[in-house]
Parts: C-alpha cells; sequence; structure tokens
C-alpha cells in the first residue's frame, strides 16, 4: 500500500514538472526579450544624448 502511493506521488511529481517546463521556457524567452529591448532603448538614449552634446558643441 505504502509503495502504491509512493509511486503515484512520484507519478503527480513528474507530471506536475512536465507541465511547467514549457512555462518556465516561455518566461525565460520573455524575461531576455525585455532584457534585450531595455538594453536597445538605454542605447537608444545614450546615442540621443550624444547627438545633442555634439550639436550643442558645433554651435
Amino acid at each position: 500500500m505504502n509503495q502504491k502511493r509512493y509511486v503515484m506521488n512520484k507519478l503527480i511529481f513528474l507530471l506536475i514538472c512536465f507541465i511547467n517546463i514549457p512555462f518556465l521556457i516561455v518566461n525565460a524567452t520573455e524575461n531576455a526579450y525585455v532584457k534585450e529591448e531595455s538594453k536597445s532603448y538605454s542605447l537608444y538614449l545614450i546615442r540621443h544624448a550624444e547627438k545633442k552634446l555634439i550639436k550643442r558643441m558645433l554651435d
């Protein structure tokens, strides 16, 4: 009886793990995408500031 319960618990645990794997992958890719977006936005801000500075120096 105890062995049966152990096997059932293992199966349920594995099932939950396999159900969660796609969500973990989606979260990881989403986080990477958001990081990339913020990186490109900060680069845009830096370039914009550089352009303003150069324009001010030339005037």
